[in-house]
């Protein structure tokens, strides 16, 4: 089968190929990919950019925001056919750490495994995943949005863990993917100001983000948008600030657009940030890390997209095949695309 592959450690070194079609175990399933999202992870897999946050093993089969059609299963596997239209969850906790036995599959310390990052992913023709970690699509959810379910799901489990109000004012710091799905999401929680913060770089994103609902976009570049997020709200502050820019900069700027008793959202990932104790302690600030989801939060960004909560078409700014994916990848992490789908 044809593969997109990050061959070895360093930047780039990814080529397209052909590898063998994966052997199913008992309890796996082989997807047929339809649509394989391109995701900031795997830009960060791609430039070596990732430290020890992600343990790839290389070489990898890069993509975990997936939808497809089974196309085989292993003897024991039960409750899927062949012919299931699917999509797959990215993560798998080893069921027996603290974290998993509470549930918080999520959290997992010990041996997790993850789609596209500890073993082959969906940039691929084929997709071998365990049965566990498979879900149908409903009727009225396209293969298309059926690979933005796995984002999707993140943005549940932050509404999960935060306190959203209706009439709230929210602040998302970078227009990416899950910062897109942000701005639905809490217009439909009934956001009364959403504010969306980029770069000037990310002037295609930032005309995303007014189409999909935000009432105004800055561009940090060109004016100060601490002060002007401040003058927005009164000198009152946001109700709840999400950092999806991951940068130390994006960080500080979040903890000073929060009001008090806010609420900031880390969804970006920086290895490091600063910020005064004394700002959270004196204005009460809550900050909030999101790791992911759980199966719960999973099935719940299904039941969005099935009553159209959130339009996830509408994000897609290319659509390229398997051959153009290093193309994709670049698309994503210059900031030209909002969002990237391969079409195996």
């Amino acid at each position: 089968m044809k593969a997109g592959v990050k061959l070895c450690e360093g930047p780039g070194h990814f080529e397209v190929k052909e590898i063998d079609t994966p052997t199913l175990g008992e309890k796996d399933v082989l997807i047929r990919v339809k649509v394989s999202g391109v995701c900031g992870v795997d830009v960060l897999i791609y430039d070596w950019a990732i430290g020890k946050t992600f343990p790839a093993k290389l070489p990898l089969v890069l993509g975990h925001e997936c939808s497809g059609m089974i196309e085989s299963l292993g003897k024991e596997v039960k409750g899927l056919k062949i012919g299931d239209r699917v999509t797959v969850e990215s993560m798998i906790g080893c069921g027996n750490c603290y974290y998993c036995r509470q549930g918080l599959t999520n959290l997992c310390c010990l041996q997790w495994e993850h789609v596209g990052i500890t073993f082959n992913g969906s940039f691929a023709q084929y997709l071998k995943a365990p049965m566990s970690i498979v879900h149908r699509l409903p009727e009225n959810v396209s293969f298309e949005s059926g690979a933005f379910v796995e984002p999707l799901s993140i943005v549940v489990n932050m509404f999960d863990r935060i306190k959203f109000a209706l009439g709230s004012t929210m602040v998302i710091i970078g227009p990416g993917t899950l910062g897109l799905l942000v701005i639905q999401a809490a217009r439909s929680y009934g956001a009364s100001q959403i504010i969306v913060l980029g770069l000037e770089k990310d002037e295609k994103r930032l005309l995303k983000a007014k189409e999909l609902g935000a009432d105004l976009t800055l561009v940090a570049d060109r004016e100060d948008p601490v002060a002007r997020v401040l003058e927005l709200t009164h000198g009152i502050g946001s109700d709840v600030v999400v950092e999806s820019g991951g940068t130390p900069e994006s960080f500080n700027k979040a903890i000073q657009m929060a009001s008090g008793q806010g609420q900031v959202v880390i969804l970006g990932y920086s290895n490091y940030g600063e910020t005064a104790p004394v700002r959270l302690a004196r204005q009460e600030i809550s900050v909030f890390g999101v790791r992911a989801y759980r199966t719960r939060h999973f099935r719940q960004a299904l039941q969005w997209l099935e009553s159209n909560k959130v339009v996830t078409e509408a994000i897609i700014s290319h659509r390229l095949d398997l051959d153009h994916a290093e193309k994709g990848i670049h698309l994503m992490r210059d900031k030209e695309a909002s969002k990237v789908c391969l079409i195996p």
